[in-house]
């Protein structure tokens, strides 16, 4: 059995992150951090975690691609961007951690940055529906989504 030699460089992680796709990532917070500060509810501090989650996502997808590319065997003979499993630089475990952690930390700065709803499906899925409950004003309606016209939107 040959052992395989990994010599990925940081370099080479680095061009794995594809910094070319980061701006796909931004757009999307910058404009609605402009949405936000013209109606008047602009926060830097959601803005700039919101950027971060969002960075997060974008190399955690493209680590998440390398290696699934890279285990399948769809960058054998690859043209274009380098990749890091598909070409042999690093450990395929390493780059599913990679992206991994990239996830993690998206997971963890996404709960501060989004505040859901305290009623709803939000927290059903979360199993805090009595919690929730208990911290929702009360509606005037048994159907809520009646309360849709009154401009709030959560459906």
């Amino acid at each position: 059995m040959a052992t395989m030699s990994y010599s990925a460089t940081p370099r080479d992680w680095w061009q794995a992150a594809r910094p070319h796709t980061w701006p796909n990532a931004f757009a999307p917070v910058i404009v609605g951090s402009g949405a936000a500060a013209y109606a008047g509810g602009f926060s830097w501090w959601r803005a700039l975690l919101a950027l971060v989650v969002a960075w997060a996502l974008i190399i955690g997808v493209n680590y998440a691609n390398d290696y699934s590319d890279g285990v399948r065997g769809t960058d054998a003979e690859r043209v274009g961007p380098f990749r890091l499993t598909g070409s042999g630089a690093a450990r395929p475990d390493h780059v599913r951690a990679a992206a991994l952690l990239a996830f993690g930390l998206l997971v963890t700065l996404s709960r501060s940055v989004f505040t859901p709803r305290r009623s709803g499906p939000a927290c059903r899925i979360t199993s805090q529906d009595a919690a929730c409950r208990a911290q929702s004003p009360p509606t005037p309606s048994r159907n809520p989504r009646k309360l849709a016209n009154r401009g709030r939107f959560y459906y």
